[in-house]
C-alpha cells in the first residue's frame, strides 16, 4: 500500500519557519511515508531555478521515497481572457517539467472556473486538459484533477462525460471537507469514472 501526506498539509508550519521542504522530506521518511508529494508553493524556488531543482532532486533521493504528486495552484485551466489562459498554460508546461526531472508520477492541476458553471468553461477546460494530458503521457507523468478550485467539473453527473471527453492520462481527487477521498486505496487518486 503507497500513503504519503502532501507538503500542503504542513504549510502553516513551513510559514512559522518551523520546516522546510528538506525538513518535510525527512519527516516523510521517519513518519515511514512511501512516497513525497510536495505542494508547488514549497518547491517554488525551482520554477526559476535549475540549481534549485537539482538540490530538491537530491535530496529527495537522499530520503529513498519516489516523488508522487507534485499538487499544482497558479496553473489552473480557465481563465476568463485567452491571455490569462495562456500564460497558465506555459506555466503548466513549466510544472511538467519540473515534475519529470524530479521522476513524479503524477501532477495535480485545477480546472479553474471557481465562479462559472459548467457550461460557461467547459469547452476551455477540456482543450486545456487533453493539451496537458497529451504532453504529460509522452513523459510518463499523470495528470491529477481535483474538485477544490474548479468544482463545477465534478459534480455528477459530469464526472463521468469529463472521463469520455478526456480519455484516459488523467485520474480525479474527489474533496469533500478538509479530505480528499479517493475509492483506489493506497493511490493518490482514483481513475475517473465512466
Amino acid at each position: 500500500m503507497r500513503y504519503s501526506l502532501c507538503s500542503y498539509s504542513l504549510h502553516r508550519t513551513v510559514a512559522a519557519g518551523q520546516m522546510d521542504l528538506f525538513g518535510y522530506f525527512r519527516f516523510c521518511q521517519e513518519a515511514g511515508y512511501t512516497q513525497l508529494d510536495p505542494w508547488n508553493e514549497h518547491i517554488k524556488q525551482a520554477y526559476d531555478d535549475n540549481g534549485f531543482l537539482a538540490e530538491v532532486k537530491a535530496a529527495a533521493a537522499e530520503t529513498g521515497l519516489p516523488m508522487g504528486c507534485i499538487a499544482v495552484d497558479g496553473a489552473h485551466i480557465y481563465e476568463p481572457t485567452p491571455e490569462g489562459r495562456e500564460l497558465n498554460r506555459a506555466r503548466r508546461y513549466r510544472w511538467l517539467e519540473i515534475a519529470h526531472e524530479l521522476g513524479a508520477e503524477q501532477l495535480r492541476i485545477d480546472a479553474g472556473g471557481r465562479d462559472q458553471t459548467l457550461d460557461e468553461i467547459f469547452d476551455v477546460v477540456v482543450e486545456g486538459y487533453k493539451d496537458i494530458i497529451s504532453r504529460a503521457q509522452a513523459q510518463g507523468v499523470e495528470i491529477i484533477i481535483e474538485n477544490h478550485w474548479g468544482r463545477p467539473i465534478t459534480l455528477p453527473p459530469s464526472t463521468a462525460y469529463w472521463r469520455r471527453r478526456l480519455g484516459r492520462g488523467c485520474s480525479l481527487i474527489r474533496t469533500t471537507g478538509p479530505r480528499a477521498r479517493t475509492s483506489k486505496p493506497g493511490a493518490n487518486a482514483s481513475p475517473m469514472p465512466g
